[in-house]
């Protein structure tokens, strides 16, 4: 099942937090994700098995989508501030 196929079974309803944890093929999904339409308030994501560039590539995705970002040395965390 692809990403997209699940997240259609939302029916619309608020993701307020996405954790991606698929083994080393977590930029793809985060590189597939319509943040600008889904915009949870935060996204944990697994870097551990990303290159250097990826995990950049990752933050700047992130960046570029209004969050802030932290990391553990496993997983990348974007965050938005509360309003």
């Amino acid at each position: 099942m692809s990403f997209s196929t699940l997240l259609s079974k939302t029916n619309g309803q608020v993701v307020d937090v996405l954790k991606i944890d698929t083994e080393g093929y977590d930029l793809e999904i985060l590189r597939s994700t319509d943040l600008s339409q889904l915009a949870p308030r935060l996204i944990l994501a697994e870097h551990a098995n990303i290159s250097k560039q990826g995990k950049i590539e990752m933050a700047d995705i992130l960046l570029d989508h209004g969050y802030k970002v932290a990391m553990t040395s496993l997983d990348m965390l974007g965050y938005r501030e509360p309003s």
